[in-house]
């Protein structure tokens, strides 16, 4: 029976040791790297970053991390969609800082920790969604914007002018929107909307302490 214990107890320790040493420590040495990267109109994050993402005539992306960091970032492109992600854990890590323009951005999607901020926007229509503890925060023009959050996000965007807007909330995320014809609101949980603008046609949908707020 002793036997039997101690030969569990050092799986166990191994398996342990395991998980503690699969993680990557950065190394402190900060640098920069410049990648190519196709046409991109969507956006896909899924970890922890800094991402600010511009408007431009020709797609670009350039990540400031350190050294021994940048090798574990994925970037890639297909149909358009650019997805962002880390292949590995990482410990003691500094900020991931990417810069990305896009000629037309219409759909971002976020996951996990990551603050985005969007400058100068100019879209026919823009659809969003964030999962996690994240927050985006959004400045420009879009005819039509369709929001969806879960977790306790935050999604900062009164200084995007939108003349329509579909925005759905579950559980603690928070939202701030600028509509100036119609404004479809829903909230499912404790999160809240607080919309901008005088839109004309409203239509809101609340439960379980839910709040949809005129700014």
């Amino acid at each position: 029976m002793k036997i039997k214990i101690l030969f569990t107890l050092i799986i166990i320790s191994v398996s342990l040791a395991g998980c503690f040493t699969s993680s990557i420590k950065g190394s402190g040495n900060s640098v920069t790297e410049e990648r190519k990267i196709d046409y991109v109109s969507k956006i896909e994050v899924n970890g922890n970053f800094n991402i600010e993402i511009t408007s431009g005539e020709v797609s670009s992306l350039k990540i400031d991390a350190e050294d021994n960091i940048i090798p574990i970032i994925e970037t890639k492109v297909e149909d358009e969609k650019l997805t962002i992600k880390l292949k590995e854990k990482i410990t003691n890590l500094r900020e991931i800082n990417i810069k990305i323009s896009v000629h037309d951005l219409v759909e971002l999607d976020s996951e996990g920790k990551s603050y985005i901020n969007v400058k100068g926007l100019n879209t026919d229509e823009l659809e969003l969604s964030g999962d996690g503890e994240g927050e985006i925060s959004i400045e420009g023009k879009a005819d039509y914007l369709k929001v969806t959050l879960e977790g306790d996000g935050k999604l900062l965007a009164k200084d995007l002018q939108t003349k329509s807007a579909t925005v759905n909330i579950y559980g603690e995320a928070k939202a701030e929107i600028n509509a100036r014809k119609s404004l479809k609101a829903k909230v499912k949980g404790e999160g809240s909307i607080d919309y901008y603008g005088n839109p004309e046609d409203i239509s809101i949908d609340t439960s379980k302490g839910g709040s949809v707020n005129k700014k």
